[in-house]
């Protein structure tokens, strides 16, 4: 499947869409703001609604309000700032989408998203007849116009990416020396564990005792032929355990995604179906991890490895684009910010 940089909005909206029932609480007034109606930005010479900035700061608003965020907390008042900030960049990356369309030719037709609205949100409502379209856009502070306008320059940002990126292919040799010169970096392991919880920031001596004890006679009872997934099931305190333990993940020796000491023991296991013969302590404490699959032959690894690399060099490429236009775009900025301070040098789109 392929990656994009998208736009954070209509991640939310499509969010809002399914988790709120069509029952949050409305964020403006769509009548205030109109198509037509007042301008936030002149981006290159071009006006850009006030209404898009208006409702990203909606949005970080209501976030705020349904975690019961204090406005007046002296920390709050140390966000709003960026929140205004990140909103008004936000407004003038979607100017600059649609300008860097125009220049590189690159276009939707209204059939194509026709089908993209079905799909991403008139699909839901198909799907769930009690729900009213409307009483939806209603509860966003959008009319259907914005909402389209939203969600057919996140499509542009798409289709730049890929005229962008198009000449960019993969190189087998190069990541074939890539792999020789550091296979762990590539090397994958999938394990299965069972875990008897006693971290250390909670847990008394005692209790990581009885951890540490409970882990050895499991131990005991596998040497004894007891079944490993079995076992799992009945005494692991993680949520893998319903599953046999097993985790629904591969991961390398350099992995950041689990713990070091989860990782090195897992490396350490060297068949198919070996377990740790000493409980691994980490900060949650104590598994006995089983290898069920270690995946180190190139041929298999150099689809994925390409397809990394592939997507690194294209998100540079579109990366570098944008923050070039960025950089030489005319911002002039018609919006006076409640929060962010006059003169801020840490903001560059401020001018």
């Amino acid at each position: 499947m392929k990656k994009y940089p998208v736009f954070p909005l209509i991640i939310v909206l499509v969010a809002a869409l399914l988790l709120s029932g069509c029952t949050s609480p409305s964020l403006g007034n769509k009548d205030k703001n109109p198509i037509d109606g007042p301008v936030g930005a002149i981006v290159n010479g071009e006006e850009t609604p006030l209404w898009q900035y208006d409702y990203y700061v909606g949005q970080t608003m209501q976030y705020f309000e349904s975690i019961n965020l204090d406005l007046e907390d002296d920390t709050v008042q140390g966000i709003l700032p960026n929140m205004e900030a990140q909103a008004f960049e936000q407004m003038v990356t979607n100017a600059l989408t649609i300008q860097m369309a125009r220049e590189l030719g690159v276009d939707i037709t209204e059939d194509e998203m026709e089908a993209i609205f079905e799909e991403e949100i008139h699909s839901y409502f198909t799907d769930n007849p009690d729900n009213s379209y409307e009483e939806w856009l209603e509860t966003q502070g959008l009319s259907d116009e914005q909402l389209r306008i939203f969600l057919k320059t996140q499509q542009l940002a798409k289709k730049i990416y890929e005229e962008v990126t198009k000449d960019i292919v993969g190189d087998e040799p190069m990541v074939r020396k890539m792999y020789d010169e550091a296979p762990e970096m590539y090397n994958l392991r999938s394990v299965s564990h069972i875990l008897f919880m006693a971290q250390v920031d909670s847990a008394s001596e005692e209790e990581i005792e009885e951890a540490r004890n409970k882990a050895i006679d499991i131990i005991k009872r596998l040497d004894a032929g007891e079944d490993f997934a079995e076992l799992a099931m009945e005494y692991s305190d993680d949520g893998s355990a319903m599953d046999g333990g097993k985790l629904d993940m591969t991961f390398t020796a350099l992995s950041m995604d689990l713990v070091p000491e989860f990782v090195q023991a897992s490396f350490e296991l060297t068949n198919i179906g070996d377990y740790s013969k000493e409980p691994v302590e980490t900060e949650y404490g104590f598994h006995i991890i089983k290898l069920d699959e270690k995946i180190e032959d190139f041929d298999r690894l150099k689809g994925d490895m390409i397809a990394g690399i592939l997507q690194d060099e294209k998100e540079a490429k579109y990366g570098s684009l944008v923050e070039e236009k960025r950089d030489t775009a005319d911002i002039k900025r018609k919006i006076t910010f409640k929060y962010w301070l006059e003169g801020n040098e840490e903001f560059p789109l401020v001018r």
